[in-house]
């Protein structure tokens, strides 16, 4: 995930569970994490998510240099991003928000 994502995390709390926080990180950060897995079943759960409109693809673009060094290069995870706008047959070259524009 990227390196800020706590800033966006949001602490849940439940009745069931007295002096137990959750920290739930936002949506589009826990897909960056499985950007990089991309494993079959991660690529099944992005592709979920972006044609329910749960992800952005263009917020997720915008955190790729936010992403810890150890991962693998921007570069690879934009061809990520764009493999995944086709698979979910969004056009990455136009740039609204439901198809974002995805060139660097």
């Amino acid at each position: 995930m990227p390196q800020d994502w706590h800033l966006r995390a949001s602490p849940y709390e439940s009745a069931g569970c007295p002096g137990v926080t959750a920290i739930v990180p936002e949506q589009n950060d826990v897909a960056l994490a499985k950007l990089v897995a991309w494993r079959d079943k991660d690529q099944a759960w992005l592709q979920s998510g972006v044609t329910a409109g749960l992800f952005s693809l263009a917020v997720m673009r915008s955190r790729l240099d936010r992403m810890p060094a150890s991962v693998l290069d921007e570069d690879e995870l934009m061809r990520r991003l764009s493999s995944l706008a086709a698979a979910c047959g969004i056009d990455a070259g136009h740039g609204h928000d439901a198809a974002p524009q995805l060139d660097p």
